[in-house]
Formats: C-alpha cells, sequence, structure tokens
C-alpha cells in the first residue's frame, strides 16, 4: 500500500471532490510523521495492517486537538483509511472460489443487454483476524535484492516496473513470504533471505491453491519480460 493507491481507491470508492481525495491522501503521511506524539513507534501508516492502531489514534487526546483545529479533516481522512485497509487486506485474503449459480441465462440474454445495473458500494464493517507482518523486514529484503542484482524485477516473470511504467514504476514490488506467514508458529522469525520479489500478478498466481514455489511458477509460464 502506498500514497498512489489510496488516492486510486478513494476516487473508486468514494464520492468525494478531487480537492478532498488530494487532502485525505496528503494527511496521512502528516499523520505518520506524529504518531510518536500518540505513543506509536511505528512511522508509516501505510504499512500497517492493524485498524486498531486507527482506533488508537482517533482517541488520542493530543490528535483530537489537532483534529479540531483542522475541522475534523484528519479523522475523515483516517476513517476513509481504515476503510481502505479493511478491503485490501480483505482482498488479499480472498481465496479463488468460483460460486456455485443456481440459473444460468444464456450468453446472449447477458451480453446483448446494455441496461444491466448492479447495486454496489454499501458499507460493511468486518472484523477478521490477519497474521501480523514486519513491513521492515519487505524494506530491507527489498534493499537486499536491489544491491545484489542492481534492480528490482519480479523473480518470476522477470518485469521491471520502472522499465515498464517510468518514474511511477520505480522500486515497485511486492515481497512474497516464500514459507506462508499463515504456517507460522507464534514467535517464529524470517530473514530477509526467506522474502521472494514478485509482481503482483504472479504474487496472486502463486496463492492460488494449490500454492507453488517462484521456481515451479517460472517453468510454468508462457511468456515473460526478460
Amino acid at each position: 500500500m502506498d500514497k498512489e493507491d489510496f488516492i486510486i481507491w478513494l476516487r473508486s470508492n468514494r464520492s468525494i471532490k478531487e480537492y478532498s481525495v488530494n487532502r485525505y491522501a496528503n494527511a496521512i503521511p502528516t499523520i505518520s510523521s506524529e504518531m510518536k506524539d500518540y505513543g506509536i513507534n511505528q512511522t508509516d501508516l501505510f504499512e500497517t495492517t492493524d485498524t486498531m492502531l486507527i482506533d488508537k489514534i482517533l482517541l488520542h487526546p493530543e490528535f483530537l486537538k489537532k483534529d479540531k483545529k483542522g475541522n475534523r479533516m484528519y479523522s475523515s481522512a483516517l476513517k476513509h483509511f481504515k476503510t481502505y485497509i479493511e478491503q485490501f487486506w480483505d482482498e488479499k485474503s480472498k481465496p479463488n472460489i468460483v460460486p456455485l449459480v443456481e440459473e444460468v441465462k444464456s450468453e446472449d440474454q447477458i451480453t446483448n443487454r446494455a441496461d444491466l445495473e448492479y447495486k454496489e458500494g454499501k458499507e460493511l464493517l468486518r472484523l477478521h483476524k490477519v497474521r501480523e507482518r514486519d513491513p521492515q523486514l519487505i524494506k530491507d529484503a527489498k534493499r537486499r535484492f536491489k544491491k545484489l542484482h542492481g534492480e528490482l524485477f519480479c523473480e518470476a516473470c522477470g518485469i521491471n516496473f520502472e522499465k515498464v511504467y517510468g518514474e511511477r514504476g520505480k522500486d515497485f514490488i511486492e515481497g512474497h513470504h516464500k514459507k506462508p506467514v499463515s504456517e507460522m508458529k507464534e514467535g517464529e522469525t524470517t530473514k530477509v533471505e526467506d522474502i521472494g520479489m514478485l509482481c503482483s500478478n504472479c504474487h496472486r498466481m502463486i496463492h492460488r491453491i494449490p500454492m507453488v514455489s517462484i521456481e515451479e511458477l517460472k517453468k510454468s509460464l508462457r511468456m515473460k519480460w526478460v
């Protein structure tokens, strides 16, 4: 997660003006830089998966003072951000399941109609457990990989986001736990060499059931970027 992802999510999921989109997106790094004032050691909200951290900030007396002066803009930004985190990690944890459909209309009945509409956007409160991840581990793993190879690229398909997308893709890659976090015991440690570098597509393909290794996915690829 990063600021740009949050901006895209706000535009797609919230009916707010562009001016407010930018204000909310800029508010998150500002709050991140002040978290020590709220008794929180973490320094980047874009790396958190814990929505209770957001609640802690929202209730802190020092934050409430700041929020009041800012006409509640900061608390609004955090509430949007909390929903963003919940949806982001909910999507990450969803299994790839094709739903069973009792009755399927013919393809012509569906594709020839342009007036089909679907209700979306209902706000839901979801409570779910997630395994804690250490964001510093991923940062260090990326730094080590770049030092070894001179660039960041997907170890499966080979894509280098900076070469494809320019400045927008600079230093973008996902860290993959070669041993799933869900299989780790409490207190078990992970080394930087246990983290693989993957693009978003390859990362999701690896986590489909049955899960495969980076090497296994690499062998199955029909197209590579290198």
